[in-house]
């Protein structure tokens, strides 16, 4: 865990066999919510009127345009409640704790990597490199481990997107003029598509006004 492991993260974590933190990562935060917005006085001030048509008398329930009833709100709290014990399960089953060690933390609470080692949340505080040493040792790997990181995704520009010709791209780039054809066609569409949902979708908007064009390819 580095600078924030909580929530989801920490329910991710208990499926490990061994957790290191940093002393002052965040963690824990062992609970369940559901946030909703009434927006009702904005709207009647707005002059403007939300209504629906349902199937259930729950169908609409945390809808923002009118207050919650009490049989809604039990509703959903039992609902939360239920998540939670997922939640607490798998923290007693993941990190080997008792019921009631698990709820004298499973209050939503955030911990520091300190304070959850002292609740057994984590095993114990080091490093990333102290990790991946001991992630070597459970594996059986006699030298340094060799950490093999993802590549960050990064925002796809237009020349991504014109060499990019969807699934086959790769067995057509094979035929003469088989990438050159699918490169071609998506210039067409980027430049010509006066704002087609498959160009705005990546964040196109057309480069010419629709009209009659000439592409050339260039000699083969």
């Amino acid at each position: 865990m580095s600078s924030v492991a909580a929530s989801g993260a920490f329910y991710i974590a208990c499926g490990a066999k061994k957790v290191f933190a940093n002393p002052g990562t965040i963690t824990g935060s062992i609970g369940v919510i559901m946030e909703f917005m009434n927006l009702a006085k904005l709207y009647e001030w707005a002059k403007v009127q939300r209504y629906s048509i349902k199937t259930g008398k729950f169908k609409d329930a945390g809808a923002e345009y009118r207050e919650m009833d009490a049989e809604e709100k039990a509703l959903l709290q039992t609902m939360v409640n239920d998540v939670l014990g997922q939640f607490k399960r798998a923290v007693g089953e993941g990190r080997k704790l008792k019921p009631e060690q698990v709820d004298a933390v499973a209050d939503g609470r955030i911990l520091s990597g300190a304070q959850a080692k002292a609740a057994h949340l984590v095993d114990e505080l080091g490093t990333l490199q102290d990790a991946i040493n001991e992630a070597g040792k459970l594996g059986n790997i006699k030298k340094k481990p060799k950490v093999v990181y993802a590549e960050k995704a990064r925002k796809r520009g237009w020349m991504d997107y014109m060499l990019d010709d969807g699934p086959g791209s790769r067995d057509e780039s094979r035929a003469p003029g088989g990438a050159l054809d699918g490169v071609v066609a998506r210039l067409a569409r980027a430049v010509l598509s006066g704002g087609d949902t498959e160009s705005n979708a990546e964040g196109f908007s057309p480069l010419l006004a629709p009209g009659v064009y000439w592409l050339w390819k260039g000699a083969r």
